[in-house]
């Protein structure tokens, strides 16, 4: 973040953030870094559009605050982005470990255990008691 502070702000960087998370919402080869305009207000975009994230910096003061820009303010809208790549990325985990668990849960069902059998027969065997009652 003091790199930031002191070299200026590179909307790049803000792009390849954004990039890691949702590589199909553009072509990050063919950013240019003199369009500084054009890569904040994609950043910002889809940051929001994508991750939810509300537009803390506006590219106008962004341009104008050119290598000089808020440390604060910049460091508010990261954390904010963070906070919210952060929780698509464990949303993402989950639902790969709930599809794993699930492929799984078939692939047991295919050959049932011991266990399971034996769960299968005791169901079965309650169901006939309260048929008898």
């Amino acid at each position: 973040m003091t790199e930031v502070a002191s070299n200026g702000l590179n909307a790049e960087a803000f792009c390849a953030l954004v990039h890691r998370f949702f590589p199909d919402s553009f072509d990050f080869s063919t950013l240019k870094a003199n369009e500084r305009e054009k890569n904040f207000t994609l950043t910002f975009s889809t940051a929001e559009s994508l991750a939810g994230c509300c537009p803390l910096l506006d590219v106008s003061d962004m341009l104008l605050m050119g290598k000089n820009p808020d440390p604060f303010s910049v460091f508010t809208y990261v954390q904010s982005l963070c906070q919210h790549l952060s929780k698509i990325e464990r949303d993402r985990k989950e639902r790969e470990n709930q599809d794993e668990a699930e492929v799984q849960g078939k692939k047991e069902g295919e050959e049932p255990s011991e266990d399971k059998e034996q769960e299968i027969r005791a169901g079965e065997e309650q169901g006939e008691e309260e048929r008898e009652t």
